[in-house]
Order: C-alpha cells, then structure tokens, then sequence
C-alpha cells in the first residue's frame, strides 16, 4: 500500500511539474505572438507616441524624460539615464495639445503639411523622412481634432496626427 502511495504522490508531482511548465510555455508562446506580430508592435507603438509626458528640467534649462524619483533626486534620460538633484530641477507635464515638445514623421517618405487643418488646405511643404536617416523634428505648437500645428522655420503648418508621432524631446 505505501508503495501505491508513494508512485501516486510521484505521478501527481511529475503531473503538477508538466503543468507548470505547460504554463510557462504558453506564457512564453504569447509574448513570442505579440513580438512576431507587426500589427501588435504597430498598437505599441502608436501607444509609446502618447500626446503628453513629463519633463524634468534642469535649471540650466535641458530637458530630460522623467523616468523616476526619490526622496532626493529625479532619473530622468534623453539617450542616456542620469540622476539629478532635486534642488537642481523641476517637473513638469508636458502635452500636445499645450503646444509643447516635437513631431515626426513615422515613416520613411513624404508627408504634405497645410496652411490649416484640412487636406483641403494649400500645401505649405512637405514634411520628409528619408530612409537611413534620422527623421526630421518639427516644433508642436498645439493638437486639435486629429491635427499637430507645427512651425517648419518660422512657417505654421498642420499635419494629420496619423502620419506623425508626438514626443516632448527631441533626442535624435
């Protein structure tokens, strides 16, 4: 009888072990799905272009992405993650919509800007992003309806917000 017991407390420990790792493996199996899947990365990515962020700014005037804080210091990056003092910096939200940080085109190719908010509009420029090469960063004065007002030099434009993201810094 103790033998039976024993190679049933065995059974139901192998059993127990193959189920844990069948879970493991599906866990696994999913996040292998989203990576291999463009339209999920596509989903990310248009949620990494969020329309506002919070900005450290150094009182020598740069400003960093807030990352964290302390009792004492905010870590904060542009390509590279640092710490500051707290006494050295402030934060503050940064948003679109506010007229505050860039634009880019997310894709390679060419974008029309217009003289307003409407496909309709005259063409003030095209807006190009080159394969190969950094994407070029226009200054958001403002989000509207599905439209960035930006400023090409001293030129408004508007773009349609599909074509382009939004980050409060430029760090290309």
């Amino acid at each position: 009888m103790k033998r039976r017991n024993s190679i049933i407390l065995i059974a139901l420990i192998i059993i127990g072990l193959i189920a844990i790792a069948f879970v493991q493996f599906q866990n696994n199996s999913k996040v292998s799905d989203i990576i291999s899947d463009e339209a999920k990365w596509d989903a990310l990515d248009s949620l990494s272009a969020a329309a506002q962020m919070k900005v450290v700014i150094l009182h020598d005037g740069t400003i960093a992405r807030y990352v964290s804080e302390d009792e004492d210091t905010y870590t904060c990056s542009i390509q590279d993650t640092f710490t500051v003092s707290k006494e050295a910096a402030r934060v503050e939200l940064w948003s679109a919509s506010e007229g505050k940080g860039i634009v880019y085109l997310k894709e390679t190719g060419a974008r029309p800007s217009y003289s307003e908010p409407d496909t309709v509009a005259s063409i003030v420029l095209d807006l190009v992003y080159e394969e190969g090469c950094v994407p070029e960063t226009y200054t958001c004065l403002g989000l509207n309806d599905g439209w960035y007002k930006i400023v090409m030099g001293d030129t408004p434009a508007y773009i349609e917000a599909q074509y382009v993201n939004w980050d409060a810094i430029d760090s290309f």
